[in-house]
């Protein structure tokens, strides 16, 4: 799996009931049969054979030209609009180590995700497994591939995905809420308007932390108070570092690692996320040793239950849990993020949405998990703003033939970016 940048969505008018244009990404560059061009067919007009050697191609001379002297950097999600434009609804990108095709199609990402194997071959993953095999950490579920990825995704999935077991986090996560609305009244009264919280996605991004961090770690790191511990702040600064030089390290090509500082500062960056996430383990594991010691019954959450009932080595955990750490922060605060905004340009939907909690909760209660299933309308918003602007940022199958076009032996990471400051793919 590559890991790769996008900002935020171009300025278009999004509203509930508007499906936004999808780029779909796939990766031609693992398990291809013969070289990447002969790899994927498709027939024109004329019914004569077309293969990827005929697509339009983006490559890094252009990539970088149009990044730093057409000043698209900082607007990379207008970049990606304009090359729609420009190239059509199939194009290559040969950027680095990234070599993809694009496709924009609606229809197309649903074909794909109706067509999904059980098994599926994972996306180049080498710029995440490159750091786990220096520094001998185990994979997870975003390194993972194939029949171990199924394997290891059952095991994590027990006591987390499924519906039923998520209800034993209520308390923890309305918890963490509760303190999230004292930290933004907090906020507002402390702006000069009185009324202002002036970075709303940094907020949603300390709360999705927080409230992850809640249920794995099994314990409270501090993003939500006034100051911040030191030790938290670093990891949340290794997260951002990690993101920003990752597309430096993957657009460069190896040799210049010896040379330029990008790639140590890549791996420092790592550190510092393992660094927290091996101390919080560690913790557990300890404090579950001392009950077992002391032959006393060991129970807990999400933590808990990998290291004591559950196969796993030290080191699998280790890299399992910090890897769905990362899978939950931002998928989460962006979500949010997205549901407030949508919800702040349609005034009757907030409307209809406050009324729908309301005529479950009396006063100032704090929701049970099963009354919030009791609530239809905020399901309904929560699934409009992944309808919209989807989260998910990335799926990998391997797909033999999509809407025309035959891919032989190809892994294939296929991405929809509406609007992430970052995003990788995931499992």
């Amino acid at each position: 799996m590559a890991v790769r940048f996008a900002l935020s969505s171009a300025e278009r008018r999004i509203g509930f009931g508007f499906l936004r244009p999808t780029t779909t990404t796939t990766d031609i560059r693992r398990g291809a049969v013969g070289n990447a061009a002969a790899s994927v067919t498709v027939q024109d007009s004329h019914g004569k054979l077309k293969t990827v050697a005929d697509l339009p191609e983006i490559n890094i001379f252009r990539m970088l030209y149009k990044l730093i002297f057409k000043g698209y950097y900082n607007r990379v999600h207008e970049l990606q609009l304009h090359d729609k434009d420009l190239y059509g609804p199939l194009y290559k990108v040969n950027v680095g180590h990234i070599q993809s095709i694009s496709i924009n199609s609606v229809d197309l990402l649903e074909e794909l995700l109706r067509k999904d194997e059980k098994f599926p071959c994972r996306g180049d993953m080498t710029l995440w497994t490159e750091y786990r095999d220096l520094r001998g950490i185990g994979y997870g579920p975003f390194t993972e591939e194939g029949e171990k990825w199924y394997k290891l995704r059952t095991v994590l999935n027990k006591r987390m995905l499924h519906p039923k077991e998520s209800v034993q986090y209520g308390d923890v996560v309305n918890a963490v809420v509760q303190d999230f609305i004292k930290r933004i009244y907090y906020l507002r009264e402390m702006s000069p308007t009185g009324d202002l919280v002036s970075n709303m996605s940094s907020e949603l991004y300390r709360f999705s932390l927080e409230g992850i961090s809640s249920i794995l770690f099994e314990t409270r790191i501090g993003c939500l108070e006034k100051e911040i511990p030191a030790e938290t702040q670093d990891f949340i600064n290794s997260i951002a570092q990690m993101f920003t030089y990752s597309m430096h390290v993957v657009m460069l090509p190896n040799w210049t690692r010896s040379y330029l500082p990008f790639w140590q500062w890549y791996l420092n960056s790592w550190d510092g996320i393992f660094k927290f996430s091996i101390k919080m383990i560690d913790m557990k594991m300890e404090a579950i040793q001392r009950r077992m010691d002391a032959n006393q019954e060991v129970a807990g959450e999400y933590l808990t239950y990998l290291l004591s009932n559950v196969k796993m080595s030290s080191k699998d955990v280790y890299g399992s849990i910090s890897e769905l750490l990362l899978a939950g922060v931002d998928t989460t605060s962006n979500t949010m993020l997205w549901a407030l905004y949508l919800l702040s340009r349609d005034p009757e939907a907030q409307e209809t949405l406050y009324h729908d909690v309301t005529r479950v909760l009396k006063g100032n209660r704090v929701p049970t998990a099963q009354e919030v299933n009791s609530m239809p309308y905020l399901k309904a918003v929560i699934k409009e703003t992944l309808r919209t602007a989807l989260i998910l940022r990335g799926i990998d199958s391997t797909i033999c033939e999509i809407c025309g076009i035959h891919i032989q032996g190809t892994k294939l990471p296929f991405h929809h970016i509406p609007m992430m400051l970052y995003w990788v793919e995931i499992w």
